[in-house]
């Protein structure tokens, strides 16, 4: 997990999903141009497991020093001069290697 390739993995799609959400929300998105899409039939949401940290937080704006919390869905972890991790909310600093977590 040490690799700073690994935050590069969906980089692209994200981006791509966001570029689409936010044509959709400005009323620009062209319907007619995505075809020969996937059809789903007796459709129901549901709720999958995904990636996200636990921990002890510090320094959040809006949780209290020492929490323990549960993160939005983890999206990437990159290695600089620390290791960091993106949630879907806000960027991390991690006190923590995740290799043996995610070995397990």
């Amino acid at each position: 997990m040490r690799s700073s390739d690994s935050f590069k993995i969906d980089l692209p799609r994200f981006r791509s999903a966001t570029a689409d959400l936010e044509a959709v929300k400005a009323g620009t998105f062209d319907f007619s141009k995505i075809r020969n899409l996937v059809t789903l039939e007796n459709v129901s949401l549901v709720k999958r497991q995904m990636f996200c940290l636990e921990g002890r937080v510090y320094g959040h704006p809006k949780l209290t020093d020492g929490d323990i919390i549960v993160t939005s869905q983890l999206l990437g972890v990159c290695n600089r001069d620390r290791l960091y991790a993106r949630t879907l909310s806000r960027w991390y600093c991690l006190a923590n290697d995740l290799d043996a977590e995610i070995r397990r």
